[in-house]
């Protein structure tokens, strides 16, 4: 008999969770924390707020999030949900590999993004798991994870104008920074990302202090200037990407241990955490 089921996340992991298709579970609800997806839709789905789970009739709460400790935290102790209700879905097995067409796409996007930012002068690099997976293994286009590029503050005007140039509308998504990410190096309203087409993110950080800062979820993350005055070039898929200058060491900085996965990793387990938003809405 199938169960009842709320997936927590309306995010790109709670979707692809709801792509796998479980045929053990029926799916009433997606449950998130941010208020702008409340009353919206998945695929038919409702996206509806936690206090709805204790009306929903569910036989259990499907956590597909990065988010997996402070969800669980705030399942058990605030909303007084017993343990065994709640399933953390495996990230890893949620993420189906890209057809191999779809990475030749999305490598001829990459391609298309840095030759404009090239064209303009704007300092690019990889980041985060991209450059994660690139220096492990070589190839960073191999799942339904965003690419990961970042640009300092300085460049946030000139490159909304040049995507905005090049991309229809519907292509485009830009997130600004908002009263629930206040933090000292930036004001409501900044720019914090814009995500593009088929799976290219743009991150944007900002230099203070001598020191660069950004945000991840409901983290404010900082790390030493040293790292992008000036960049590694890397061949991949004939052109070139640009890296933080020693990626090995920046990525020990962000993460600890990397050089293999760390099995139940999220975003609270960044190294470079200095200062966390509300997370519950």
């Amino acid at each position: 008999m199938r169960k009842k089921a709320v997936i927590f996340g309306a995010g790109e992991y709670g979707r692809m969770f709801l792509s796998t298709e479980p045929d053990d579970i029926e799916v009433l609800a997606f449950i998130d924390n941010d208020t702008r997806k409340h009353g919206t839709t998945i695929q038919g789905i409702p996206v509806l707020s936690v206090d709805h789970i204790l009306t929903s009739g569910a036989d259990v709460v499907c956590v597909a999030s990065c988010f997996v400790k402070e969800i669980v935290e705030q399942l058990t102790h605030r909303l007084g949900l017993p343990e065994n209700m709640i399933q953390v879905v495996g990230i890893d097995a949620t993420k189906s590999v890209l057809a191999q067409t779809d990475q030749q796409a999305l490598r001829q996007q990459l391609q298309k993004l840095t030759l404009l930012f090239d064209a303009e002068g704007i300092q690019w690099w990889l980041d985060h798991s991209s450059l994660l997976n690139l220096i492990r293994s070589g190839e960073f286009i191999n799942g339904m994870d965003d690419v990961d590029l970042c640009i300092l503050s300085t460049s946030a005007s000139k490159v909304t104008s040049l995507v905005q140039q090049h991309y229809r509308p519907e292509e485009l998504q830009f997130f600004l920074m908002d009263d629930k990410k206040t933090f000292k190096h930036w004001q409501n309203g900044d720019l914090g990302r814009i995500k593009i087409g088929l799976g290219l993110d743009i991150q944007i950080k900002y230099l203070a202090e001598g020191a660069v800062f950004w945000y991840v979820g409901p983290f404010a993350l900082g790390s030493a200037f040293k790292y992008y005055q000036g960049f590694e070039e890397r061949e991949y898929a004939n052109f070139r990407l640009r890296l933080p200058i020693d990626p090995e060491s920046y990525l020990t900085q962000l993460y600890g241990e990397w050089k293999s996965p760390q099995p139940g990793w999220t975003y609270a387990d960044y190294r470079n955490i200095i200062d966390r938003f509300p997370f519950f809405s």
